[in-house]
């Protein structure tokens, strides 16, 4: 199951891996989407909880950093996964993006010791207000994300 740029990736595997060409997508408000994947991926979480229902979630690396966050959902007994990517319900697929970062931990099953369920913190970011409005943007223009019932 795939929805959003998840399907390009399908079409563009044969010339690259990740999805780098994400960069290449507009720019709003002067930041790549891309950085919302990597960077702002707490921001765009959130953004999923409270504008569909997902339940947020992290993956951290061997020292307990955050690697990525993330909502999930459940469809007919299957956790469905959830980014700017889009979903989908192939995790092995969803984590790759992160296996460098996940050096040592990497693992293609899930739960596991490394995921966790919780409550996501924006404080530290000073512009968070401006990045969950350009995440508003985002799930307005792509509308890849469904309400979580």
């Amino acid at each position: 199951m795939h929805t959003g740029f998840y399907i390009d990736h399908e079409e563009l595997s044969e010339f690259a891996t990740g999805f780098y060409f994400l960069e290449n997508e507009p720019q709003i408000n002067g930041f790549h989407i891309y950085d919302f994947l990597h960077g702002y991926c707490e921001i765009f979480a959130q953004h999923l909880h409270d504008k569909y229902g997902y339940v947020t979630e992290k993956v951290l690396d061997a020292n307990g950093e955050l690697v990525h966050c993330y909502g999930t959902r459940i469809e007919k007994g299957k956790t469905i996964f959830a980014d700017l990517r889009g979903e989908t319900d192939n995790y092995p697929e969803f984590i790759r993006e992160f296996e460098e970062e996940l050096y040592g931990v990497y693992s293609e099953k899930y739960p596991n010791e490394h995921n966790s369920k919780s409550e996501i913190n924006l404080n530290q970011y000073e512009n968070k207000e401006q990045m969950l409005k350009i995440s508003e943007e985002i799930t307005q223009k792509y509308n890849f994300w469904r309400k979580v019932t």
